[in-house]
């Protein structure tokens, strides 16, 4: 235990003193370590480039906020060349730009109605006293498992709009949790009614 004490305390040591004469070195040879860095400056690039993919490779999660933090930075020092480059490119693109945005508008009233209808199932669930709730995402996730497809007649998005069904009722002791339920199209839904699918 003593022995593995002191060689803890000599690393710590070894490592403080080694910090400290490269600190002095590099303050005492400004001029020498400018004069290699401009000489060998694609060699030190090149690796820079190389570790920091490797070290995003490894790090995704550190790496994004990274660089969220750095371009917020930017775009703080940069918001006038921002604005102006924004507004010619509009100018440039305007039918594009056009376009974007009333599909954007459109996918968000998409979502917000798909947002609503869940936010009523929940609230019916609650209502009747049923177990769980189902989240957007669960059900992004559920229509993606079955291909976006019904499971009554058999029919894809866009063709039909899929909606939530609960597989065993509410009103017969179902829960609300995602593993009760199964996307159906509205006339299947309709027609199976508080029934169990065959």
């Amino acid at each position: 235990m003593r022995d593995k004490q002191k060689k803890k305390d000599y690393y710590k040591r070894w490592l403080r003193d080694h910090q400290f004469y490269h600190k002095n070195w590099r303050k005492n040879n400004r001029e020498k370590l400018r004069r290699y860095r401009e000489k060998h400056r694609e060699k030190i690039r090149e690796y820079q480039r190389k570790y920091h993919k490797e070290w995003r490779k490894k790090n995704p999660e550190k790496a994004r906020k990274i660089n969220r933090i750095c371009r917020k930075r930017w775009y703080q020092k940069n918001k006038d060349k921002c604005k102006k480059w924004l507004r010619a490119y509009q100018r440039k693109n305007r039918e594009k730009v056009n376009a974007y945005q009333r599909n954007y508008y459109k996918e968000r009233t998409e979502r917000q109605k798909e947002a609503k209808r869940l936010k009523d199932n929940n609230r019916v669930a609650l209502k009747i006293k049923a177990e769980g709730f189902i989240t957007i995402e669960e059900w992004e996730r559920l229509k993606r498992k079955y291909d976006y497809t019904c499971q009554g007649c058999k029919k894809k998005e866009p063709e039909i709009k899929l909606t939530i069904d609960h597989i065993i009722p509410l009103t017969k002791n179902g829960t609300n949790w995602i593993a009760n339920i199964q996307p159906l199209c509205k006339s299947c839904n309709s027609s199976k009614s508080n029934n169990l699918l065959k």
